[in-house]
């Protein structure tokens, strides 16, 4: 059940997160393919999250950790259907140059999607950190987690329809890179504080720091931070640079790279949200 519900946040963060990277960008000047194209994977991640996490909900829970998580999930999952049912309008609306429709059912997609996400943090709790700042901090954790994947891909297919047409603005691909890096900047700020009241915990809990399982936990938080933040950060700024030069062959070449960095970060973050606690 937790690899479950591990699979189920990763999905809907990544699902989300590309739904809302696309309202910055414009559907008259890219088109309707686009749009069509990005909306029709996150309504399939959607749709693969529930079913996975529906075939996991017909087993019996006796576990103290997945009936946490279920309880969280399941108070977010009719803002999460009202997410898809919206996509699914928003995809139906795409065909008939109906701009100001489409546009008012994306954004009322993300405005579900953006409540789920609430709900799924409001709940959660961590010894780390101060309860006054907890529901903050943990929602702060999802809607970045929620970006940072979103963005990463948007940024990556929209580099990849320069491949197909050349003579697109640059402009677009500047924003979303834009976007990226200040998404990517902030999970770092985020999870760097949250590291802090990480170790502070452990250190006043007299937690013994070469037990197994803090040895094999900060393993899996070395790699997070490498592999997910400054693999990332790093990225950006070379993404940034072949954007500016208008090198967009390049720029694309290097967001494939930065994607597979930002889903392993992220897979490894939600592996120590479940099994820890602790948001970083």
């Amino acid at each position: 059940m937790i690899g479950i519900v591990i699979f189920f946040l990763v999905a809907v963060h990544l699902a989300l997160g590309m739904l809302m990277s696309l309202l910055p960008i414009s559907q008259r000047l890219l088109g309707e393919r686009f749009f069509r194209f990005n909306a029709a994977i996150s309504l399939v991640l959607l749709a693969v999250a529930e079913l996975v996490y529906g075939s996991a909900e017909k087993t019996r829970l006796s576990h103290e950790k997945a009936l946490y998580w279920k309880a969280q999930i399941d108070g977010a999952n009719p803002w999460l259907w009202g997410c898809g049912t919206l996509v699914a309008l928003y995809l139906l609306s795409l065909p008939y140059r109906k701009r100001r429709v489409s546009r008012i059912l994306l954004i009322g997609a993300c405005f579900s999607g953006a409540v789920s996400l609430v709900l799924l943090a409001s709940g959660l709790q961590s010894p780390a950190i101060p309860q006054s700042l907890g529901r903050l901090v943990f929602t702060l954790d999802f809607f970045l987690s929620a970006l940072a994947l979103g963005s990463v891909v948007i940024c990556m297919i929209l580099g990849h329809w320069y491949l197909i047409d050349p003579g697109m603005s640059v402009r677009h691909l500047k924003v979303m890179a834009a976007i990226f890096i200040a998404v990517v900047s902030a999970r770092s700020l985020l999870g760097g504080y949250t590291s802090f009241l990480v170790w502070r915990d452990l250190a006043a809990s007299g937690t013994d720091l070469l037990s197994n399982f803090v040895l094999i936990t900060l393993v899996f938080y070395g790699q997070r931070v490498l592999f997910g933040l400054v693999a990332p950060l790093t990225l950006s700024w070379m993404i940034w640079q072949t954007v500016k030069i208008r090198s967009t062959q390049s720029a694309t070449g290097i967001l494939y790279v930065a994607v597979v960095f930002v889903l392993f970060g992220e897979l490894l973050s939600h592996y120590l949200l479940v099994s820890t606690g602790y948001p970083l």
